[in-house]
């Protein structure tokens, strides 16, 4: 999980507009949710929560209309979406990757 955050807090850094990830009909840049996570961190840490947590919160308050599916349908939009922002780290993608939406 934290070589997915470091991509996105990269990425963030050269392309701030650059869509991350779309699911629902919303979609988010690698900017908006970088800046999202970070403001999660503090409370993550704070808690004693993974930084993994961080991620999933700002994935939530980014994108409003996954949070509105039910809990299993959230759990595997998260999954998808993680895989989706890690499909280009080495042995991230497995070739099993899709766009979601």
């Amino acid at each position: 999980m934290n070589e997915v955050l470091e991509h996105i807090q990269h990425r963030a850094e050269i392309a701030p507009s650059l869509t991350a990830v779309r699911h629902s009909g919303d979609a988010v840049s690698f900017g908006r949710l970088d800046s999202v996570i970070g403001d999660y961190s503090d409370v993550v840490t704070a808690h004693g929560l993974s930084s993994g947590s961080a991620l999933v919160a700002g994935l939530l308050n980014a994108m409003p209309n996954v949070a509105k599916l039910s809990a299993p349908q959230i759990g595997d939009a998260i999954r998808d979406m993680v895989m989706w922002l890690g499909r280009d780290i080495e042995g991230g993608s497995s070739g099993r990757l899709h766009a979601v939406g």
